[in-house]
């Protein structure tokens, strides 16, 4: 897994190695020193089902971390929560093999339209959540209404027979933020998508 074009990270078992291998921009700092995170001293988990980021990461001060870089060189920085739409379910009706297999090509869909410098990171169950420097809020957006509608279409629909709809809300980096209040903002956008479109299925069905 590559992370900016400057540092190779190499997944171990409990240890990350990162090697420079190029002198870093300004821009570099924010996107590929991101995360030799931290030069090994902290290391980075995989989740085991999905391959994506574990949260425990999240344990390190990593997005704290992230959050200083981006603040110090005056970058976008930008957290897109998401989950899948009656993911129980999907879980009832099909099994636990279908879940979990869709769980994975989801997180496949959204490694393919990242960048080597963005992350993603299983948040929990069925949500991820999206780390996106040099990202503001418009460009966030545009990620799910249409690179992220058509990598599914290509990933997941046609090998599970199964149609997968997203929730999410997103938050970009303010003044005064925490990466907490980044995470609870994100979250609640994606609460009220999630009960906007419950509303719009109880008119359609006349309830």
């Amino acid at each position: 897994m590559t992370i900016g074009d400057n540092y190779t990270i190499i997944f171990k078992a409990n240890n990350i190695v990162a090697e420079e291998v190029s002198e870093l921009s300004i821009k570099d700092r924010l996107a590929g020193l991101c995360y030799g995170f931290r030069y090994g001293k902290q290391y980075i988990i995989q989740d085991p089902l999905t391959g994506s980021l574990d949260r425990k990461l999240l344990e390190q001060g990593f997005l704290d971390e992230l959050l200083l870089i981006a603040r110090r060189y005056e970058r976008d920085l930008t957290f897109l929560l998401l989950d899948i739409d009656n993911f129980k379910g999907i879980n009832d009706r099909f099994g636990h093999v279908v879940a979990d297999n869709i769980l994975r090509q989801v997180s496949r869909a959204l490694q393919s339209i990242l960048r080597k410098s963005d992350f993603v990171i299983r948040y929990g169950g069925d949500e991820f959540l999206l780390v996106l420097p040099e990202t503001d809020q418009e460009g966030a957006q545009t990620l799910m209404t249409t690179r992220l509608v058509d990598a599914l279409r290509t990933f997941v629909e046609p090998r599970l027979g199964v149609s997968i709809g997203l929730s999410y809300g997103i938050a970009a980096l303010e003044e005064d933020s925490s990466a907490q209040a980044l995470i609870e903002k994100a979250d609640q956008e994606l609460y009220q998508q999630k009960k906007a479109k419950q509303t719009n299925l109880r008119r359609v069905n006349g309830e």
